[in-house]
């Protein structure tokens, strides 16, 4: 019979010994090991600076430019309440002369609500009876003609309300959270004008830029109103 192996030179077998990683298994081991510990270090430091980083959020939210004797006190609706004192305030320093708001979109069921003879009062008309009822005369309020549904909607109508006036300045009053996104709006809106715009937050917000995530309500505007800036810088840059 025919045998390949004429002079004895059988194939001997290996003899057994530790197995030796593949230089494909070392690398992945690595990598795996690697990624471990930047997770483990990205968790650390977010335990550690959790804090600092929360309130830096709520200080970046906050946009005070003022106040200064303006033509025109823009209160944007929203928060009645907070906003209102702010802005009778304002008047009664002598800032301005007139105080402007906008009449907000009616909430959906109102006119069956009015047909069945249910008298709701408009969020402008409670400012207004507020206002009057700190003293600020009915003949200082100036309202917005037509519906406005959003920030950008109360920009473009201070807008045009200052082009038909000839006003050159406004100061506006919003909530702390609201201002940086309000200031964004009103600059693209009044984008090409020679009109000063400054803008001041309710000093009667309960809001605090260095504890809101302690607050449910005010965590929910914090979140809320990032969402609403990132919507924002897309739609108006």
């Amino acid at each position: 019979m025919f045998n390949p192996f004429k002079n004895g030179d059988e194939p001997t077998t290996p003899k057994p010994g530790p197995l030796e990683p593949t230089p494909e298994r070392r690398g992945l081991f690595g990598w795996a090991k690697a990624i471990l510990f930047l997770l483990f270090i990205i968790y650390l430091l977010v335990g550690y600076l959790h804090e600092p980083f929360l309130m830096e959020m709520g200080r970046f939210l906050v946009v005070k430019k003022g106040p200064v004797r303006s033509d025109l006190i823009v209160c944007l609706m929203g928060e009645p309440v907070e906003r209102g004192l702010e802005a009778a305030d304002l008047y009664h320093s002598g800032l301005s002369r007139r105080i402007f708001f906008g009449r907000e979109m009616l909430p959906d069921g109102y006119d069956v609500l009015t047909s069945k003879g249910v008298d709701y009062p408009e969020t402008y008309q409670l400012l207004s009876d507020m206002l009057v009822a700190l003293k600020v005369p009915q003949s200082a309020l100036i309202l917005g003609k037509g519906f406005v549904d959003s920030t950008m909607d109360e920009a473009l109508a201070v807008r045009k309300i200052v082009k038909e006036r000839g006003f050159r300045s406004i100061l506006i009053v919003t909530s702390p959270t609201h201002t940086r996104r309000a200031f964004m709006a009103f600059r693209k809106a009044f984008r090409g004008m020679k009109v000063k715009i400054t803008i001041v937050p309710s000093s009667y917000s309960g809001f605090n830029p260095t504890k809101w995530w302690k607050r449910e309500r005010y965590a929910q505007e914090v979140l809320v109103e990032y969402l609403k800036l990132l919507y924002y810088f897309v739609r108006y840059r």
